[in-house]
């Protein structure tokens, strides 16, 4: 363990076992990291400040947990994306099993070690929020494209919209994800 990891794991420790210096210390390290990854993801100041101030709440909350913690930027960043998606599950975004994209309908070849099953879970949450903040009919014509694999024509029928209106949602969803 280097010098860095072994100050950090003390300084761990001491939270665990109650040190207000020590909270201050990682919250002055961490909250701007923590809020700007939140916002990424809500898309909203002030909930991302808010966010951020109830992932440090728990992490106070919960401090005894924190024993086993190697890195409490990894354990905090962890915290404020299951924080984000409590959030959007309040919010009445798709529980896991109706989501767009999960990690168990990928192919084998994408499922790898662990750091990269939790890198491919971030980025679907990153898409499956994406999806679920589409306007609505945005949201319906792409998922009926590409979650149940219709043609433009026959979601044009199903809908009752043009072929042309079909391809513009698709079009305009894509490139919204192509933005992350």
């Amino acid at each position: 363990m280097d010098i860095e990891g072994s100050i950090e794991s003390d300084y761990i420790r001491r939270l665990a076992e109650g040190s207000y210096e020590v909270f201050d210390y990682f919250y002055l390290k961490y909250a701007s990291l923590v809020e700007s990854f939140v916002r990424v993801l809500v898309k909203d100041g002030s909930v991302a400040e808010d966010i951020c101030q109830e992932v440090f709440l728990n992490i106070w909350r919960s401090r005894h947990v924190l024993k086993g913690v190697s890195s409490m930027k990894n354990y905090l960043f962890i915290m404020s994306k299951n924080a984000v998606y409590d959030f959007y599950l309040k919010r009445g975004h798709p529980k896991t099993e109706e989501e767009f994209l999960t990690v168990e309908n990928l192919p084998p070849s994408l499922k790898g070690d662990l750091q990269q099953e939790e890198d491919i879970r971030d980025f679907l949450l990153l898409v499956n929020v994406t999806v679920s903040e589409m306007p609505e009919q945005r949201r319906r014509v792409f998922c009926l494209s590409r979650k149940d694999g219709l043609k433009n024509k026959e979601i044009a029928q199903l809908t009752g919209l043009s072929e042309k209106t079909v391809e513009y949602h698709i079009s305009k969803a894509l490139a919204q994800l192509k933005s992350l």
